[in-house]
């Protein structure tokens, strides 16, 4: 950013008429005394005022001063030396001499209606607001001084190029923020120009060039980044920043050969959605720098600190940050809503967007997908968990370009483990007073609680009369991020000093500056302490109930679970909104117009602590479960059947946290066994749908095994959903028990509808074993389904009708049976079950020849369960049009349709079984002898982008559409 053009003489931008005396210190030092410039000054007096004015007015020792401007000389000499500059500064300054004022051996200098360029600066870049920072870069014309060689003025001169270049970064994150990319490129080429050697700077500015699809020029500025290290430093750019140009060199490769349409989602790569938080990162920077270094080199990597101090809040932002950093981008695992570590794997499925796929355990799923993948996975809260430390060492040891970075109070103990303390926020000088009110604001402390609470009371400012009371709550709470949001929080019903006179009788007079880690622990303990008692007692016996959600919630969970003779549902409203000003509920938006709340962990914990001492923990924890079974039975008829609702399974999905933790209720108190079973038994379709197979068959086995208070009927059911688990699970093995004891009792209360069901099942399974029939027993099973009545169990009994008649070789019987299925099941408009339907019947045309056919039945398929987002059973279908496509020796449409499985295969989690990987590898040989590698590999690479829309395009020969 240096400039060596000429300035116009230095006045006042900011005062008219001209400033009395004005300076500019950025570049060559410029004097304007009235207006008029002021020259002919010697060197050692222009920096003699220089170091005078940088000081706002504070005085300074003579002999001090005269040591910083001739270090070489006796004092003596020093100061006849300082005393014949001062001596020509006055005569130069002529009106404003005055404003030298020397007393008692010390001296200063009075800036008041004064303009200094770099007193503006310090101004605007301890300012959040992003005109203020535009403002700061405006004034940075140079480098503090230039050309004065001075040892004093180089540590002046980095901090000012250092906060000129933070300023810059905190302006790209504003532009970025209002998708204002032209802005934040010309925001990064003054970062990298003002420091040419940041490879950071330059990294994302190549990422930010690629996402507005500039790619040679993204491809141009690696090239010029590489040259410029190998020019200065001898040194080839980091492996991440090599990674990301061999990204963004893929990608235009693909853009250039795709045909991918704008509508619709692609199969290649899993959705990874991080938190939002709602308010910004104030004061992190250097740490968030210091981060960057060491994941660069280190590949675990864990934040530690006492609770309250921004852990997590760090971390996020680093995962948001770095995700440039990665090829394969970034997860978010929050391991807080996990009460053991049988979760952990599907939890860690979950977060990297993984739907599973039948006969493939999460954990196999979740292995091969991060196979390979240069990704960062954050794990947050780990002390809450002991298995997480096993998990990240087994992930480490397995997967050689994954790197993970932790949040945990203490380290994980684990070989390779780098540990970043994370401080407490910068605490303010507490000798600052009014008139350094701008000097005090540049501690990170101050800025977070001034910004926290003028949100609370809107036009809060910092002035003389709030300073000193700010400046002491910040240092009575050790500059703990959360603690001081708790205090800011108050601003709605108290001033600043009453803040501090109650947080002051909390604490017990002045906290400790010893930054002992237990004292630490000491000062939350009491800010929460100092926070719940400040509740009605409503608000704090909603806060210890809200204790007992995991993850996030609804605003009508809390109202079914957490209402009493306290309150009403009806006052839950105003007891959240009430907890949401004093920052003990944060409010989250995870999709637009629909709001969700949750506890940060620590104040989680505290709550369970208040909720155990009131001996509610038992009562939350049954009506928790209550409320979450009678959702999942609520929304069991739209899962499957004539009545289904595509927004269900969303709408259980962002409960998924809360379903985990009621289905674990019963190992408290295994009184609430039924209860789990009645819940796993409603979520037997939403497994299915969503890929959480093994893990929903796990939690109904471990509640069938201990529920002592169910029903037959409620058994008997929940024994055929154990089954069907099972059987989407790959274990047809150990079907044969839960389905046998289901019948039986069925059978025994005379249930046609549960003897069509399970008999239907068990018929299949038995008669697709080696010298085994079955047909008997199929028979009777469909009849009695049929007296049932019930339409969509009589689709499920011929549908497994169907498919022992096709498994037996008698395709024509399969064929009416499957037509009668995907008929009732037209009539009840059930999306998912025509989906399935079809597929069976377009196999069957496929197998007879009829191409035409078996390709419009499998495009079918895929628009429907590409429609639901059942993504597996769109690779079923897609399988299937690749086969069409090479019976009739399309060898483009098979690349295309053989990347997209890759892709898709890849997003789900899914594997190929034996058979299945011998018949991809002979179409990819027959693809590739039938074409060129540069046209096959270009085919390939276009189908990993397309969408299902895309397929069936492709399938038709149909041209793209237009964005």
């Amino acid at each position: 950013m240096k400039r060596k053009a000429k300035h116009p003489a230095v006045t006042s931008p900011t005062h008219s008429p001209p400033a009395p005396l004005a300076v500019r210190l950025f570049g060559e030092m410029e004097l304007a005394v009235g207006g008029s410039p002021c020259t002919g000054l010697r060197s050692k007096a222009r920096w003699l005022l220089a170091l005078l004015l940088l000081r706002r007015g504070r005085p300074i020792e003579r002999a001090l001063l005269a040591a910083q401007l001739w270090p070489d000389s006796l004092e003596s000499r020093g100061l006849y030396n300082m005393r014949r500059e001062l001596t020509a500064l006055r005569r130069a300054l002529g009106e404003q001499a005055a404003r030298l004022q020397g007393t008692q051996g010390r001296i200063g200098f009075d800036v008041g209606g004064c303009w200094i360029d770099a007193l503006e600066f310090d101004d605007r870049v301890a300012s959040p607001a992003a005109d203020d920072l535009a403002r700061a870069v405006e004034l940075y014309r140079g480098p503090l001084l230039e050309g004065c060689l001075e040892e004093w003025a180089l540590p002046l001169r980095d901090d000012r190029q250092t906060a000129c270049i933070d300023a810059l970064e905190r302006l790209v994150d504003h532009d970025c923020e209002r998708s204002d990319l032209a802005a934040a490129d010309r925001r990064l080429q003054a970062l990298v120009a003002l420091d040419p050697l940041n490879e950071s700077a330059h990294r994302r500015r190549i990422r930010l060039l690629a996402d507005r699809h500039e790619f040679a020029a993204a491809v141009q500025a690696f090239r010029e980044l590489r040259l410029l290290l190998h020019r200065q430093l001898g040194v080839e750019p980091d492996p991440e920043t090599v990674a990301l140009y061999e990204r963004i060199r893929a990608t235009a490769r693909r853009r250039s050969q795709s045909r991918t349409s704008a509508v619709g989602a692609s199969l290649a790569l899993p959705s990874r959605q991080l938190p939002t938080p709602l308010t910004s990162l104030v004061g992190r920077r250097a740490q968030l720098a210091e981060l960057r270094r060491v994941i660069a080199h280190h590949r675990l990597v864990t934040l530690t600190g006492p609770p309250g101090v921004g852990k997590t809040r760090l971390a996020l932002q680093a995962a948001a940050e770095f995700d440039e950093d990665f090829p394969d981008g970034v997860a978010f695992v929050q391991l807080a809503p996990l009460t053991d570590g049988i979760q952990l794997i599907d939890t860690l499925a979950s977060a990297l967007g993984l739907r599973g796929a039948p006969g493939m355990s999460t954990a196999t799923a979740t292995r091969q997908f991060l196979s390979s993948r240069r990704m960062l996975l954050v794990f947050d809260n780990c002390e809450h968990l002991p298995a997480a430390a096993p998990m990240v060492q087994e992930l480490l040891a397995s997967q050689s370009t994954l790197v993970i970075l932790t949040t945990s109070r203490q380290s994980l103990g684990l070989p390779g483990e780098t540990i970043v303390q994370v401080p407490p926020l910068a605490l303010p000088d507490p000798e600052s007073r009014a008139k350094e009110l701008d000097a005090a604001s540049r501690s990170a402390a101050l800025r977070l609680f001034v910004e926290r609470t003028a949100l609370a009371c809107a036009g809060f400012e910092l002035d003389e009369n709030t300073i000193g009371p700010a400046i002491e709550i910040c240092r009575r709470l050790e500059g703990i991020p959360l603690c001081l949001e708790l205090a800011a929080a108050r601003a709605r019903a108290l001033s600043v000093a009453e803040i501090l006179e109650r947080l002051d009788a909390v604490m017990q007079g002045p906290g400790s500056r010893g930054g002992r880690p237990q004292q630490r622990h000491l000062t939350f303990h009491a800010a929460l302490d100092w926070s719940h008692d400040n509740l009605s007692p409503p608000e704090q016996t909603l806060l210890r109930r809200l204790a007992m959600f995991a993850g996030s919630w609804s605003l009508g969970a809390v109202e079914s679970v957490c209402r009493g003779d306290e309150f009403e549902a009806t006052d839950v409203i105003a007891l959240v909104d009430a907890l949401i000003d004093n920052s003990m509920v944060q409010r989250e938006e995870p999709e637009p117009g629909q709001s969700r709340y949750r506890l940060l962990e620590p104040v989680r914990q505290y709550a369970r602590s208040r909720l155990v001492a009131a001996r509610e923990e038992g009562s939350m924890r049954a009506r928790h479960l209550a409320h979450f079974s009678e959702l999942a039975q609520a929304a069991a008829p739209h899962l499957f059947g004539g009545g289904q609702d595509n927004s269900w399974p969303r709408l259980l999905s962002l409960d998924l946290d809360n379903l985990r933790l009621a289905l674990r209720a019963s190992e408290a108190d295994p009184e609430l066994a039924a209860e789990v079973v009645r819940l796993g038994t409603a979520l037997q379709w939403y497994w299915f749908a969503n890929g959480h197979i093994h893990e929903g068959r796990q939690y109904l086995a471990d509640g069938l095994a201990s529920a002592t208070d169910l029903t037959d009927r409620e058994r008997a059911r929940a024994l055929i959903a154990l089954a069907y688990l099972a059987y989407w699970d790959g274990d047809t093995e150990t079907m044969d028990t839960p389905l046998v004891e289901s019948l039986a009792i069925h059978e025994r209360l005379g249930d046609r509808w549960g003897v069509g069901y399970a008999g239907s099942v068990l018929a299949y399974v038995r008669g697709t074993r080696p010298a085994a029939s079955a047909t008997a027993e199929m028979a009777a099973a469909v009849a009695a389904a049929r007296d049932s009545g019930d339409r969509t169990l009589i689709s499920i009994a011929v549908w497994w009708q169907g498919m022992l008649q096709q498994h037996r070789g008698d395709l024509a019987a399969a064929r009416r049976s499957f037509e009668e299925v995907l008929a009732t099941i037209r009539e009840q408009r059930h999306a998912t079950g025509i989906g399935h339907a079809l597929y069976p019947l377009a196999r069957l045309a496929l197998a007879d020849g009829d191409l035409d056919t078996a390709r419009r039945l499998f495009d079918e398929s895929v628009s429907l369960l590409g429609g639901v987002g059942n993504e597996w059973g769109v690779l079923a279908a897609v399988t299937g049009l690749v086969e069409v496509a090479a019976a009739r020796r399309d060898h483009l449409t098979v690349a295309r349709l053989l990347g997209a499985l890759e892709a898709g295969r890849e997003r789900i989690g899914g594997g190929l079984t034996e058979s299945e990987i011998d018949r991809q590898r002979r179409l990819v040989a027959d693809a590739r002898n039938a074409m060129d590698e540069t046209t096959f590999e270009a085919h390939w690479e276009t189908g990993r982008t397309m969408s299902w829309q895309d397929i069936v395009r492709d399938a038709h020969g149909e041209p793209e559409q237009s964005a």
